[in-house]
C-alpha cells in the first residue's frame, strides 16, 4: 500500500524573509517557516521565481513554528522586482509574495526583507537567516539634511572659485566670519 500524500493548506509555509540582492560572493536566498503545529519534512519542496526558475529546498524538517533557508546562486531573483512562490511536493503554490511594490520592498545589499511582528515586510540591516526575524531599520537621509548638504558643498564652491575677484572672496570671508 501506498502512503497517502500530505496536503498542505495555503500558507502552512510562509516567506519570512528573503535577501535578492546579497553582499558580493554570496548567495541569495529565501526563509521560510513552519506555520504549523507539527514538524514539515521538505523533501520535495521548492522555490519558485517569476521566470519559472526553480530551487529546490533541502532535504530537512522543519519544527512546527521553525525555519529553513532555501539558498539560491545569484541571479536568481530580480534585485528590484520578482515573484517568490513556495510549492510544496505535488506543486501547489503555498505562499507567493510579489516584491519590489508598494507593500514589499526589494532591498539592497546588504539588506534583507523580512516580515517584521505586525506581518509587514520591511527592510532590514539584520539579515537572520535560519533563525526570528531582527528588524533594524536602515537610516534614511531626510531630504533636508540632503538639501542642507549639497547647499554648504554649493556655497565653498562658490566661495572658493579661482574666477572670483578679490572683493568677492573678502566679501564672502568676511560673511563667514559674522555669521560664527
Amino acid at each position: 500500500t501506498q502512503t497517502p500524500a500530505i496536503v498542505y493548506r495555503d500558507r502552512d509555509v510562509r516567506i519570512s524573509e528573503f535577501v535578492s540582492d546579497p553582499v558580493s560572493g554570496e548567495k541569495e536566498w529565501v526563509e521560510i517557516q513552519n506555520e504549523t503545529q507539527g514538524a514539515i519534512d521538505l523533501e520535495g519542496w521548492s522555490v519558485r521565481e517569476a521566470s519559472g526558475r526553480v530551487n529546490k529546498a533541502p532535504s530537512v524538517q522543519i519544527a512546527p513554528q521553525g525555519f529553513a533557508v532555501i539558498e539560491m546562486n545569484s541571479g536568481a531573483l530580480n534585485n528590484d522586482a520578482d515573484t517568490i512562490e513556495i510549492l510544496d511536493p505535488t506543486g501547489a503554490v503555498i505562499d507567493r509574495l510579489l516584491y519590489g511594490t508598494g507593500s514589499v520592498p526589494a532591498a539592497e545589499d546588504p539588506l534583507s526583507v523580512a516580515k517584521d511582528e505586525f506581518g509587514a515586510f520591511v527592510a532590514t540591516m539584520t539579515p537572520t537567516p535560519g533563525s526570528k526575524n531582527i528588524i533594524k531599520k536602515p537610516e534614511v537621509k531626510s531630504e533636508s539634511a540632503s538639501a542642507q548638504t549639497q547647499s554648504q558643498t554649493q556655497n565653498k564652491t562658490e566661495t572658493s572659485s579661482p574666477n572670483s575677484s578679490s572683493a568677492g572672496s573678502a566679501d564672502a570671508h568676511a560673511a563667514g566670519n559674522t555669521a560664527a
